[in-house]
């Protein structure tokens, strides 16, 4: 129900990550001084991309659900304590 969206922000661990790393430094790292820059700056685009997904996803239903459940909530934290009292 979550979607595609979801489904790679939980799956990503940072054992991942530094795996990925690393593999990308070892892509990386024999290549001429410049034809690094150019690798590197693509790395960069990706994981902009990626960080914006993260920070940022797109509309999916459990979004959508979230968002109408914090339409309902109430703005007082009082009136919050009263209700689940």
């Amino acid at each position: 129900m979550a979607g595609v969206t979801e489904d790679v922000m939980i799956n990503f661990s940072m054992d991942k990550a530094r795996r990925q790393a690393w593999q990308t430094a070892e892509r990386i790292a024999p290549l001429p001084l410049d034809q690094r820059d150019p690798e590197i700056a693509e790395v960069d685009r990706w994981v902009g991309n990626f960080g914006q997904v993260i920070w940022k996803p797109p509309l999916s239903p459990a979004r959508f659900m979230l968002g109408l459940i914090r339409l309902g909530e109430r703005k007082s934290v009082p009136e919050t304590i009263e209700i689940l009292m």
